[in-house]
């Protein structure tokens, strides 16, 4: 499945932020008010870890600020919001009486 690629993937990611900035599985989850099993959760890439958990990790390594910018450039998006505005300047043929 490539969800659960992607969410070890994102897990492994997290891991590695934290043990470059010298920080313990322990002292993070301290900090992060939460058990080292539930760390460990979201090490691994488990998807049941609540996205407040997550976040907070990644706000006490200094990342979270990454997630919004990462959706800045989606290009579906950008897509969609430029069909809306022509949809809304799109002119409209005059009606005529004959």
């Amino acid at each position: 499945m490539q969800i659960q690629d992607e969410l070890k993937q994102f897990g492994l990611r997290v891991k590695q932020a934290r043990i470059a900035r010298n920080i313990s599985a322990g002292e993070l989850a301290r900090r992060m008010d939460i058990s080292l099993p539930t760390l460990r959760k979201i090490e691994v890439g488990d998807g049941s870890v609540s996205m407040q958990c997550v976040m907070t990790a990644l706000w006490i390594m200094g990342l979270s600020e990454k997630i919004p910018q990462s959706l800045e450039h989606d290009s579906v998006r950008e897509f969609y919001e430029l069909q809306q505005y022509r949809k809304k300047t799109r002119k409209k043929p005059p009606i005529s009486d004959f």
